[in-house]
């Protein structure tokens, strides 16, 4: 593992109203929380399970012959219930209270292709993804998942899935492999997609809006442009190809039988010419075979064609990640990632993800990627804010983009700014000594103290955290995963970023490091601010 992470200076959210903070540690993968942070869910591996934070009981779902839990691509908890899907037991699933209920369905999902992937706070409609009954079948032309919603009765139960409106090609032309709906808004009336191109290589968002008065569904490509830039010539594709005939089919057997002489002999002696097909043919047989020929050579130049279209599109063109979208509880921002794919000599490919933000009130997106880094956004807010990871040669590193300064901070720095307090908690459970390689070249390495924050998530609210990070650096948990739960009160809410470059010449106030440390004389950094009863973050 490399040591490739500089502090990165950047102005941070003010401290609302002092407040107890909560933190807890469980041996687990935590990916999502009910939307007021009482439950957490953890899934890894087929299994699910799901923590009351206030009690500490939980309900344990297993993996086994028959069942193969998961939950939601999208904000999948609601204010006290989730969703998911239970492999060959019926695909898309609820759960609440304790059990899991299976979603009626329109078709048999043999492949297990359908979820439930998000649902609103008051559970009152899910979206998702349904089987056509197509099955696997990536090398057909026939959709493999639609989009589909499903709305609670009066019994608390929920009404046959409905299908979402969506287009029959896409942006290239042909069927799509899929069409899902992963994350819905608060009021249930607009949800975010993605259309998988037939070839499944572009992932392109889709949105679904219902309108209010007539409940009628539409939908639109907001990032069509982005995705399939102007001057891009769509060619058609080719299809699969005639199949290549065989000069063997050409030749009578005589001629086989002399080809197949003359090639015994080349074999037992090398230094002889190989011999071709052509060599024992006819001219006639030659120009049949030539006339068979012609079909496939003019597919074949067709191919060409539709393959350096498929190559300008991805130099010029952006894709997306695969059922990744965040959307903000007020539904007005949608964060997700860009992928790229790059190539080293030896042919092997490397994905590189870029977090990117669309606007639903101005219509606008843009890339907001740590320069160098490649990055996952797990949450937006509804200011906008991001809550982002990335891979630092094994580690994963939280990290949160403050929409207000258009700069990622540390997520451990985040947190110690919405509460000094855990500056310690912080040092005693995220900083562990660890090797690493300070020479490339010679393989040199040498051990040094490093943070290792994990992957974050968070509550709606964002006002319960969870990191998970894999232990490689030893003692008696190696080889598991930890969760860091951190959960505030309302009270500790983020209200507004401060850049306060005049502060440090008044003696009312004190300032500390972020690790809890009284500064002196502050210059040049992030300091903790201190006055009265008032505690801020600030840049100087």
């Amino acid at each position: 593992m490399k040591k490739i992470l500089l502090a990165i200076a950047a102005a941070a959210p003010a401290l609302g109203a002092v407040a107890e903070v909560e933190t807890k540690t469980y041996y687990d993968v935590i990916v999502g929380f009910s939307t007021d942070g009482r439950y957490a869910s953890s899934e890894m591996y087929g299994t699910v399970i799901v923590y009351d934070l206030d009690t500490d009981d939980h309900f344990d779902y297993f993996e086994t012959n028959t069942n193969t839990y998961g939950v939601g691509n999208g904000n999948f908890w609601g204010r006290d219930g989730m969703v998911g899907f239970i492999d060959n037991a019926g695909g898309s699933s609820v759960w609440k209270a304790g059990r899991w209920s299976r979603l009626p369905l329109a078709a048999s999902d043999p492949a297990g292709m359908g979820s439930a992937n998000a649902i609103t706070p008051d559970m009152s409609r899910i979206c998702g993804n349904a089987s056509t009954g197509a099955g696997l079948v990536l090398d057909g032309a026939d959709l493999m998942v639609y989009p589909c919603y499903w709305d609670a009765n009066a019994n608390g139960t929920y009404g046959r899935q409905q299908p979402l409106p969506y287009p029959t090609e896409d942006l290239i032309g042909q069927a799509p492999q899929y069409v899902t709906a992963v994350s819905i808004t608060e009021d249930g009336r607009t949800i975010w997609g993605q259309i998988t191109s037939g070839n499944g290589f572009y992932h392109e968002p889709i949105v679904y809006h219902q309108n209010p008065e007539t409940n009628e569904w539409t939908y639109d490509l907001p990032l069509r442009s982005q995705c399939l830039p102007e001057g891009i010539e769509v060619v058609p594709y080719p299809g699969d190809g005639p199949v290549i005939p065989s000069m063997e089919n050409f030749m009578t057997e005589e001629e086989l039988e002399a080809y197949d002489e003359a090639y015994n002999r080349y074999r037992e002696d090398p230094s002889l010419k190989e011999p071709t097909y052509a060599e024992f043919m006819t001219p006639e047989e030659i120009a049949a075979y030539n006339e068979a020929l012609k079909p496939y050579l003019e597919w074949s130049e067709e191919y060409k064609v539709y393959e350096n279209m498929l190559r300008e599109l991805s130099e010029k063109g952006i894709t997306f990640v695969f059922n990744l979208m965040r959307i903000s509880p007020n539904g007005r921002y949608v964060a997700m990632a860009t992928e790229k794919a790059y190539y080293s000599a030896s042919g092997q490919s490397t994905a590189f993800y870029t977090p990117y933000v669309y606007d639903t009130v101005t219509g606008q997106g843009k890339s907001i990627g740590l320069e160098g880094y490649s990055m996952l956004p797990s949450a937006v807010s509804n200011d906008g804010n991001v809550l982002g990871s990335l891979d630092a040669g094994g580690a994963d590193l939280g990290y949160v983009y403050m929409a207000e300064t258009e700069q990622w901070m540390p997520y451990t720095d985040y947190l110690r700014s919405r509460d000094a307090s855990l500056a310690k908690w912080i040092e005693d459970n995220m900083v562990h000594e660890v090797e690493v390689e300070i020479d490339p070249e010679s393989g040199l390495t040498d051990f040094m103290e490093m943070e290792i924050s994990g992957r974050p998530f968070v509550s709606a609210d964002w006002n319960t955290f969870s990191s998970y990070a894999y232990n490689f650096w030893g003692g008696a948990d190696k080889g598991k995963y930890i969760s860091y739960i951190v959960r505030f009160t309302d009270e500790s809410g983020i209200e507004s970023v401060t850049d306060d470059s005049s502060a440090a010449g008044s003696d009312s106030v004190k300032f500390f490091d972020l690790q809890g440390r009284e500064v002196l004389n502050p210059s040049n950094g992030i300091f903790i601010k201190r006055s009265g009863n008032e505690t801020v973050k600030i840049a100087l």
